[in-house]
């Protein structure tokens, strides 16, 4: 059984890093596709600069949020907790003209990816031997 399991991981680690090499952009597929959607979503709220890279973004109907672009933390905490920018600070970066795809966090880079599917699991030699 151990040696089906080894063979598997061997084969998903070798072509999660073939496709991986394969990427045309700096983001994996799937979170440059979440960035695009949650870009689209940030057209709907308005920025306030509140100085020292705080803003303070209105959603209308009374709610706000506090965007702190150094911190990279938003009071609605999705940012915080996905390490993806959400639609409050994108709103922000939009207001500076900054590209969102630089705040994410480290984790979703493809550079990223490849250091983790660069790993060889070691071969073992057969009973026999």
């Amino acid at each position: 059984m151990l040696e089906i399991i080894k063979r598997k991981v061997m084969t998903r680690l070798v072509s999660m890093r073939e496709a991986t090499e394969k990427y045309p952009r700096p983001l994996c597929p799937m979170i440059h596709n979440k960035l695009f959607e949650i870009v689209s979503q940030s057209k709907n709220v308005w920025p306030l600069y509140a100085g020292n890279e705080k803003y303070e973004v209105d959603c209308g109907l009374g709610k706000k949020h506090v965007v702190n672009l150094l911190n990279s933390s938003c009071s609605c905490r999705k940012w915080d907790l996905l390490g993806i920018p959400c639609k409050h600070a994108i709103s922000c970066m939009q207001l500076l003209t900054v590209n969102p795809k630089t705040y994410a966090n480290t984790c979703y880079t493809v550079t990223t990816q490849l250091n983790i599917y660069n790993r060889l699991i070691n071969l073992v030699k057969g009973p026999s031997m």
